[in-house]
């Protein structure tokens, strides 16, 4: 199977959940919500994650111990390359991923109230 046909299945397939959780989102299904996020979740992180990598460095090992290979060798770099940098973009998205289940969840909602408590300062209007 060709490289651009991997890639491709990679990344539509995640972003079908992306697409629904925002989907669900903007209805205003808390519940549902939840549930389109933790398959999102579940699905970038295997596909993105930990297939991706793989596949990357199968390009690599496969593709560059041939000697029939040997006129492709600064391609097969080339996509070792942007596809390792790639990878670093979808370790930032898990990031932010994270960052929405856990604002979804509630798991912020503490932490929030108390930046924020300790954040504002009072000030009285006669001492300036």
């Amino acid at each position: 199977m060709g490289t651009g046909v991997v890639l491709g299945w990679l990344h539509d397939f995640g972003d079908i959940f992306m697409c629904l959780c925002r989907f669900t989102n903007a209805l205003e299904m808390k519940e549902v919500t939840k549930g389109t996020w933790a398959l999102l979740f579940a699905v970038f992180t295997y596909t993105r994650i930990i297939v991706f990598p793989i596949y990357t460095f199968s390009i690599y090992s496969y593709s560059s111990f041939p000697k029939i290979a040997d006129k492709f060798q600064p391609m097969i770099w080339l996509q070792v390359v942007v596809f390792s940098g790639l990878i670093l973009v979808h370790l930032v998205w898990l990031k932010t991923i994270v960052d929405i289940g856990k604002d979804l969840f509630g798991f912020n909602a503490w932490s929030k109230s108390n930046n924020e408590r300790s954040s504002v300062k009072v000030t009285d209007k006669k001492d300036q």
